[in-house]
């Protein structure tokens, strides 16, 4: 792991000011393979545009799940496996650390332009009790609809943002005003999250070295059985850089349109 000595991205010290959480312990992770530092590079650039400073973590890779001590089950393949594992070391890192919360990212993050103001927003209205908030999220397939793509993107336009707050209707639609939380509503995606050491602990203690699952899975599973600790925004405010391909599903995922022009890069 590399970075700063200081475990505390800057924006995330801004975004806890005068809230519950304001002198809390915090840190961002980047995660991101070894053998790929030209994206390193690029998701540190994107961070920096919002404000973070996060720590790099490397991955890991397929290759070194015996060397840890993990097997996979049939049930899901090598690189999915690697995933789960790198999620879940960030979350033992952080209980080392003794963090009260941390921001995961994964190295093919896009923020929305106004990830920000919209980070501060949540932690004005998250309850301290939080286990975990999705930040970034793509919904399912079964779950994308048209109107859903253009509240999205709508949601996302800093001019219309603005139009909206003028009026009470659009305040409420887009959250620009409203509590821009949702709970017990876990997507897809690990991109983006906000993780407390309390999840961090129940899951360390929980998965058993035989790897069943993407990460994805073990969170809406979480969210399932504690439901009034589970968060997502109720706009989505980062996405993934669909230019960059995946290892762990064989057709990637795609929105019908692509709302990338939306989120920085």
């Amino acid at each position: 792991m590399t970075g700063t000595s200081d475990p505390t991205a800057s924006l995330l010290v801004d975004a806890i000011s005068d809230t519950s959480f304001e002198g809390s312990r915090s840190a961002a992770y980047l995660l991101s393979l070894a053998s790929r530092p030209d994206r390193a590079r690029a998701a540190l650039a994107r961070c920096a545009k919002v404000g973070i400073d996060p720590e790099v973590f490397v991955a890991t890779t397929p290759e070194d799940l015996e060397a840890l001590g993990f097997s996979t089950s049939t049930r899901i393949n090598r690189a999915a496996a690697a995933c789960t594992v790198s999620h879940r070391r960030i979350l033992e890192d952080m209980i080392g650390r003794q963090l009260d919360h941390a921001l995961v990212l994964e190295d093919d993050v896009l923020f929305s332009n106004d990830f920000p103001s919209q980070l501060a927003e949540v932690f004005r209205h998250l309850d301290p009790a939080f286990d975990l908030v999705q930040l970034g999220w793509l919904p399912g397939p079964d779950r994308v609809t048209l109107l859903q793509q253009v509240q999205h993107g709508l949601g996302s336009n800093r001019t219309l943002r603005r139009i909206a707050n003028l009026n009470p209707l659009g305040r409420h639609q887009y959250g620009v005003v409203q509590d821009p939380l949702l709970r017990a509503d876990f997507q897809y995606g690990t991109h983006c999250y906000l993780v407390s050491v309390g999840m961090a602990k129940m899951l360390c203690s929980s998965l058993g070295p035989e790897i069943y699952s993407h990460v994805d899975l073990h969170y809406r599973l979480y969210c399932q059985s504690n439901p009034s600790v589970m968060f997502r925004t109720k706009r989505s405010i980062a996405t993934q850089d669909e230019k960059l391909g995946t290892d762990i599903y064989a057709h990637g995922f795609r929105l019908p349109f692509s709302l990338r022009r939306f989120f920085s890069e």
